[in-house]
């Protein structure tokens, strides 16, 4: 453990010499001037930082805004604030450069982050602003090497810092999410609608809806006792799990045995199948009168894709196509892969998935 520590420190040690070629500065001034800076700032917007914890993050994005400060909120719920000042830096992809974005957390703070491109190489300082008894603090103030920084076409600012020893137990602060992706452009409204509507309940995680090719009723591709859980969690909130199981439970094969019409019922409201369709297309054991569906961890793969619709088409029959980019921040890209989902909405909003289709080439998109 000690050596653990002393090698963590001695790599700190060699950051904090090389961000000092930032700037034209004697050793350690550089880091006590962005401090002093960082502290300023969120005094000059002590406002809107202390104001109404519902409002607080839209109020201190403001605040910035009108500080001309390149700035994001960390749920990701609202446009990125000033891009322009990120889009100056990063198109011109001078050989020294430096650019600073500060994300705003829920409590008002923010982690105030600058990206330096040196001779020395590349490298991300993170300074954690919080507030204790109306005064901001600077609660961590970490420097990592940047294995990555790039605008990607689609409009992401898109980082990755070289952690070591990045682990809940380490001995920086916890884990830290090692890549960050920033839209600097916003998502056309109508995307995000459908986005947020059809996608997001539903995810990548546990099933292959949307990575296969299946149109409907023909759904052999897509394991529907892998998707149950999904479903239910889009129609229920809940996680299908150890915890919250309302059927029977088989612990030695992680498996839920859910009857016949719960399972029917669901996967009914979100496909065009009839009985015979889905225990064709599923495994139904006929002796239990249950379908084995798998429990899902608490704990599953850290690493699971975003979706996020870029186009949307209307055809004249009802159905809306839409052209699904997957997001993987795990993996630096803002295009994972590609596929298209066919819907049609009901009357009381739910969607009927009809068929998927994943996209070999972003040229092959619907128009």
């Amino acid at each position: 453990m000690r050596k653990k520590h002393i090698r963590f420190c001695l790599l700190l040690l060699l950051l904090t010499v090389r961000l000092a070629g930032c700037a034209a500065q004697e050793p350690g001034r550089e880091e006590t001037a962005q401090r002093e800076e960082a502290l300023s700032l969120a005094r000059a917007c002590r406002d809107a930082c202390l104001s109404e914890k519902s409002a607080r993050v839209r109020a201190v994005l403001d605040a910035l805004r009108e500080r001309g400060v390149a700035a994001a909120d960390v749920a990701g719920r609202y446009p990125f604030v000033n891009p322009e000042a990120v889009e100056s830096v990063m198109r011109v992809g001078a050989p020294e450069a430096e650019l600073r974005i500060v994300r705003v957390c829920e409590d008002g703070g923010w982690i105030d982050t600058r990206l330096c491109r040196a001779a020395g190489g590349e490298f991300c300082r993170m300074l954690r602003i919080a507030w204790q008894e109306g005064e901001p603090v600077v609660t961590y103030d970490l420097a990592y090497p940047l294995s990555e920084w790039k605008l990607t076409d689609k409009g992401y600012l898109i980082y990755t810092c070289a952690i070591p020893d990045n682990t809940a137990e380490s001995d920086h602060d916890g884990y830290i999410e090692p890549t960050t992706m920033l839209r600097l452009v916003p998502l056309d409204a109508e995307c995000r609608e459908w986005t947020e509507r059809v996608l997001l309940p539903v995810g990548y995680r546990g099933h292959t809806l949307f990575t296969t090719d299946w149109v409907s009723p023909e759904l052999q591709p897509v394991s529907l006792n892998e998707l149950f859980p999904a479903l239910y969690r889009a129609e229920t909130g809940t996680i299908l799990s150890y915890y919250d199981d309302p059927w029977p439970t088989e612990e030695q094969r992680d498996i839920t045995l859910v009857p016949a019409e719960a399972f029917e019922t669901l996967l009914q409201r979100y496909f065009d199948l009839d009985q015979d369709e889905i225990r064709a297309c599923a495994v139904y054991d006929e002796r239990m009168g249950a379908y084995p569906v798998p429990i899902q961890s608490l704990h599953g793969p850290a690493e699971t894709p975003v979706p996020e619709v870029v186009a949307v088409r209307y055809g004249g029959d009802g159905t809306v196509t839409l052209t699904v980019d997957a997001l993987f921040v795990e993996h630096a890209t803002d295009r994972a892969f590609t596929h298209v989902l066919t819907v049609r909405p009901d009357e009381d909003g739910r969607c009927v998935f009809l068929a998927n289709r994943l996209l070999q080439d972003k040229e092959d998109a619907p128009a």
